[in-house]
């Protein structure tokens, strides 16, 4: 019997196949289109090539899961088809290609999403721009580049306004809301998320839905409202695994592990860290995860154990998507080990984040300056905690997040209790009623304490 027809019409409906594969919410479009490529070589039809490489392209969720060789080899050898020209397909490979390669570390990830904007620019196409500022935004996801993604994002926010293109708006709103909060303005959160849900519930793209209501779990959380976050995780879970989201289960960890921690509850997240360590042993926000865990249980001996190879392998973590969450975990670690000598190398690598709010794709942790005040405390410097927490409080009540204004509060009270003994009675006082009021149970420990 004849075997299936392999020419360009296949190989086109393939591409067309795995887009609206893509836009459904089918995790199978992947395969989809790295067929689609493999009969675009055989047929040495390079235009069809970079048809599956485009499609690819539109797609927006960044993965924690192994690399995926075949699909950046698709992307690869289609921006060899195309050469050098500026063209809007050129920015928008480059800039997937950028996102793509962000989670490998060195710096290739970084010069590709320049290169991706400048091209854009160059080609006068609007709508190129947008998208490739979005993807730019993604693969400089880190803290080094959080000034850069809030012009990008801030950038695609003029050039959307009025824009019909829902999906395009989307996207642009969900990367203006995390980097106006990693700087603290607050005000326009609240409308941007709810601009967002809309919209992701008009277009109706599970993946868009999905990743709404993970962003809303971690705003939620963020805002006291508790009981809403963990139903909103636990919806977005749901959907996640019916859809087949690859990291619909760290997603889920990643709200719950927050929010089980405020409410005193670290004890039922270890097993689950645990297991998501054995999947994910090299996402070192996880790593730090295991050890803050344990230390926050007593389980001190073995929160040393996991704690020390996390100390020493601490220049090896790339500066990407998860190292401000990495360091601001180990630096409560060190300080609750009292180990010194990490203490003093994790203030130095923070110390110049400090104006930032430290946000991720599923947790906030609240002002940096907290952190560094922390560790300036535990290496004996009053006077510099005292400022770095007067920071923290300042920007903490800014974001009107409860549990980290009442979190700083404690510290604060801690530092300065000898030398006015008043204002700490007031600030444990405040964060007593920020604890009953909203139910927090490690902070309503650590006044009492």
């Amino acid at each position: 019997a004849n075997g299936p027809v392999r020419d360009e019409r296949t190989c086109s409906l393939l591409v067309r196949l795995g887009d609206a594969q893509r836009q459904a919410g089918e995790p199978i479009f992947r395969d989809t289109l790295v067929e689609a490529a493999a009969l675009a070589r055989e047929l040495a039809r390079g235009d069809l090539l970079v048809g599956a490489a485009l499609a690819f392209a539109k797609e927006n969720i960044l993965s924690l899961g192994p690399v995926d060789h075949e699909r950046d080899a698709v992307l690869e050898e289609a921006l060899d088809v195309l050469g050098d020209a500026d063209t809007s397909e050129r920015a928008r490979l480059l800039a997937r290609l950028a996102t793509d390669l962000h989670y490998r570390g060195g710096t290739r990830h970084i010069d590709l999403a320049r290169d991706a904007v400048a091209v854009a620019r160059r080609t006068g196409d609007r709508a190129a721009l947008v998208e490739v500022l979005g993807k730019a935004w993604n693969a400089l996801l880190g803290p080094d580049h959080a000034e850069e993604r809030r012009r990008y994002a801030e950038e695609s926010d003029a050039l959307t306004s009025d824009d019909a293109d829902l999906f395009r708006r989307v996207v642009v709103v969900s990367n203006l809301t995390r980097s106006l909060l990693e700087f603290g303005e607050i005000e326009e959160i609240r409308p941007l998320h709810a601009q967002y849900e809309a919209v992701a519930r008009q277009l109706g793209l599970p993946r868009l839905r999905w990743m709404a209501g993970y962003r809303g779990a971690m705003l939620a959380t963020l805002f006291g409202e508790l009981d809403r976050a963990e139903e909103l995780a636990e919806r977005a879970l749901a959907l996640g695994l019916e859809i087949g989201v690859p990291d619909a289960f760290v997603a889920y960890g990643g709200a719950l592990f927050w929010l089980r921690h405020v409410r005193g509850r670290d004890h039922e997240m270890i097993p689950i860290v645990r297991e998501g360590l054995e999947q994910y042993a090299d996402v070192s926000s996880i790593s730090a995860a295991l050890p803050f865990l344990l230390v926050h249980v007593g389980e001190t001996a073995e929160a040393r154990e996991r704690f020390a190879p996390a100390v020493a392998g601490l220049d090896d973590v790339g500066k990407g998507h998860e190292w401000l969450v990495t360091m601001l975990l180990m630096a409560e670690t060190a300080v609750l080990l009292d180990d010194r000598r990490a203490a003093a190398r994790l203030h130095a690598a923070v110390l110049p984040l400090s104006h930032l709010v430290c946000v991720h794709s599923t947790l906030c942790l609240g002002a940096v300056s907290h952190y560094v005040g922390c560790l300036a405390a535990q290496l004996d410097r009053p006077d510099e905690a005292e400022h770095y927490l007067d920071h923290a409080l300042s920007m903490n009540t800014r974001i009107r997040a409860p549990f980290f204004r009442a979190q700083t509060m404690v510290e604060l009270a801690r530092v300065v209790r000898k030398r006015d003994a008043g204002r700490a009675r007031a600030l444990l006082d405040e964060a007593r009623t920020l604890a009953d009021t909203y139910d927090f149970v490690r902070i309503r420990a650590a006044v009492s304490a």
